[in-house]
């Protein structure tokens, strides 16, 4: 069988229709959405990814679904090779985003970019740039998952003060980095804060996902209310 359609067929028996309406509802696509659960998908790329033909069956999958995204950018993740390998996959699977759960779920098996930073960082670059609302995501994504810390907090910020996307989900996606900054840099990200030429919009979203944050102690939050 074509392991693309092995992979359809696995989804299809693993759909809930419950779950499926749940999802369509909390995730705006023009994908079609199966109703697979996102554990059982992820476990679908593992499998895929432990293959020793495993290219030659992420060439097979279809990306017409949610679920079938998914396990395509999932596979750069999991599988065992080269990162350059890696970066390709993701060159073929970035374009493909059109919604947070596509995006968010892969960039959190993309546990390479600890490793490997420095190309990874490059890699990211132009896509923070990108007049797409998704690849901007995927790009903040990635630096709030694996690049908070000291090397890189410097260049995050400077990305955000050049960030110009107009995209909700870009936007939110800065201020969910900004946020996650503050919980592991406090005094580097109030810094940043008071001097960034945030917009208003992006300011008030920043400050509702510092307030929301539990990471995130109450002086500090009353702080970020009085910069408002």
């Amino acid at each position: 069988m074509n392991y693309g359609l092995y992979i359809k067929k696995k989804l299809k028996e693993e759909s809930d229709c419950k779950y499926k309406d749940f999802s369509a509802k909390l995730t705006p696509t023009n994908q079609i959405i199966i109703g697979a659960r996102i554990p059982y998908v992820k476990s679908l790329a593992k499998e895929t990814a432990k293959r020793e033909d495993w290219l030659d069956c992420l060439k097979s999958i279809e990306t017409t679904s949610l679920e079938e995204t998914i396990i395509y950018g999932c596979i750069a993740g999991y599988a065992k090779t080269d990162d350059q390998t890696r970066f390709d996959i993701l060159r073929e699977f970035i374009p493909k985003i059109d919604n947070w759960a596509s995006c968010d779920t892969v960039v959190s098996t993309l546990k390479f970019m600890k490793r490997n930073q420095t190309e990874s960082w490059n890699f990211l670059r132009p896509y923070f740039e990108s007049p797409k609302e998704f690849e901007v995501r995927f790009a903040f994504v990635s630096a709030l998952c694996h690049f908070i810390n000291k090397d890189y907090l410097k260049k995050i910020f400077d990305e955000i003060n050049t960030f110009s996307n107009d995209g909700y989900y870009a936007k939110m996606a800065v201020a969910w980095t900004i946020a996650t900054a503050m919980a592991k840099y406090k005094e580097e990200t109030l810094d940043f804060l008071r001097q960034a030429a945030l917009t208003p919009e992006l300011r008030k979203m920043t400050c509702r996902k510092i307030t929301d944050s539990f990471r995130i102690d109450n002086e500090t939050k009353d702080i970020i209310k009085n910069l408002k």
